[in-house]
C-alpha cells in the first residue's frame, strides 16, 4: 500500500519509523500546500524525505488555481523538483495528479 504525505509530515522525525513497515512507499503532495517551488527548497525536501529511509514518489499537480487574491498556485513548477528528487536512493518517479489538464508534455521537463 502507498499513501499520500505532505511535506509538513516529513517534517517530523518520527515519520518514517512510524510508516515503514507498514506501507510500500508514500507519495509526497508538492502542490495545494503553499510552498512554492525553487531548487533549493526542493534540495532541503529531498533531504528531510530521504532520512526517512522509504520509497517515495514526488506528487505533482498538473492543475492550477486562481486563488482570492487573484495570483495563480504555480503547481506546475515542481515538475522541475524530480530532477533534486533522482538524488535519493529512495525516489520511485512522479505521481500526476492530472485535475482534467493535459500533462504529458510537463513529464518532458522530468527527463
Amino acid at each position: 500500500m502507498w499513501i499520500t504525505s505532505l511535506i509538513s509530515h516529513v517534517r517530523h522525525a518520527e515519520y518514517g519509523d512510524l510508516f515503514r513497515a507498514n506501507i510500500a512507499g508514500h507519495i509526497l503532495q508538492v502542490f495545494d500546500t503553499g510552498d512554492r517551488m525553487s531548487v533549493p527548497y526542493a534540495r532541503r525536501i529531498e533531504r528531510l524525505v530521504s532520512r526517512h529511509r522509504m520509497p517515495f514518489r514526488l506528487g505533482v499537480g498538473a492543475f492550477e488555481r486562481r486563488l482570492a487574491n487573484g495570483q495563480t498556485t504555480d503547481h506546475q513548477a515542481w515538475f522541475e523538483a524530480a530532477h533534486v528528487m533522482r538524488g535519493s536512493r529512495w525516489f520511485r518517479g512522479v505521481w500526476v495528479f492530472p485535475g482534467n489538464v493535459s500533462w504529458a508534455h510537463l513529464l518532458e521537463t522530468v527527463k
